[in-house]
Order: C-alpha cells, then structure tokens, then sequence
C-alpha cells in the first residue's frame, strides 16, 4: 500500500504550516516522532505520554495523519536500507562456520528471498506505524482522533484492535460493548 502523492504532500504541508507558525515546539516534534517510530519501554513510554499530553493539541493532526497514511517515503526508504542491512548481515552470519545458529534457522533463513524479506519488514515497519499513531491517538484525546479512531475501530483491517485499545483507554463504553464480544 503506497502513499498518494497528493495525501503526502498535503501532510507534509500541515506539518510544515505548524512549524512555520511556530506551533510546534522542538520538543513536541520529538515526542511525536519518537512515539512513532519506537516501541518504547514502560517508562519511556511513560515519560513521552507527558510530552504527548502537554502538546495534545498540536501533536494529534500528526498522529491522525499518520494512522491513515503511515510513514513518510523517506522514512520508508531509510527504513528500507536498513532492512537490505540486516538481511546481508544475516545472511554473512548464516554462511559464517563459527555461527550459533541452528539447521532449521538456517533452512528458513536461505530459503527467503531479499525481496522477500525487505518487504516483509517494510510492511511490518508501516503497520506498527499506523498501530502507535491509534495508540498515540488515545493518549492525547482529541475530538479529531477520536473520529478517526472509531472509522477504524469499525474497519475490517489489521489496525481495528489498535484502534479499539485506544477508544477503550479513552473510556468509550460503547466500544468495550462493541467490541468486546469479537
């Protein structure tokens, strides 16, 4: 699922009219990139959940933005040269005699195809994306986030749990009845 050029350059425009306007700070852009781009600890988590909370107003378009559109190309594509890293790191170690790993691992590891792999990662990259910008979503509370949160909670996609968490840390009872149940 790529990003439409228009959507992003529409995001990249809300995001540059807030830093134009001096709305967002220095330290709400990095709350807000590192809930994205991390699964943190609980207390780092913790600890960005109070950034969130201080700048809530200014960090929710960001987080509504990315649940529907994910990443940016350019952090796909670094993203993505990391993965290609990874992967040939891998496969030295794989090949290495002094390596640890066991037969079957090694049957699995030389089976996939780097395209294979590089793929796999990106999209998981992508999904976890869009899944911390719902839980971000329900950490700032915002009437904006909370629409797109429930669109999605009522989606058929891998992101309708995440979507649902959120509501649920938000105390939409509705969603617990909903949802429970599935």
């Amino acid at each position: 699922m790529s990003v439409h050029p228009t959507t992003r350059a529409a995001f990249c425009l809300l995001l540059c009219s807030f830093l134009i306007s001096g709305q967002l700070t220095d330290e709400a852009k990095k709350a807000a990139a590192t809930w994205l781009a991390t699964d943190c600890s609980q207390d780092d988590e913790q600890r960005l959940e109070a950034a969130l909370l201080k700048y809530k107003a200014q960090i929710e378009p960001i987080f509504v933005e990315a649940l529907r559109n994910g990443p940016g190309g350019n952090q796909v594509d670094a993203f993505r040269r990391a993965a290609v890293q990874r992967f040939d790191s891998i496969q030295q170690l794989i090949k290495s005699n002094n390596s640890r790993v066991t037969e079957g691992d090694r049957k699995v590891w030389e089976a996939m195809s780097r395209d294979e792999y590089i793929n796999r990662q990106v999209d998981d990259y992508r999904l976890r994306y869009r899944s911390r910008a719902a839980a971000g979503l329900g950490v700032v509370d915002g009437e904006a986030g909370r629409t797109e949160l429930r669109k999605v909670a009522q989606d058929a996609s891998p992101l309708q749990s995440s979507a649902q968490a959120a509501l649920r840390r938000l105390g939409e009872s509705s969603v617990k009845r909903t949802y429970q149940g599935k």
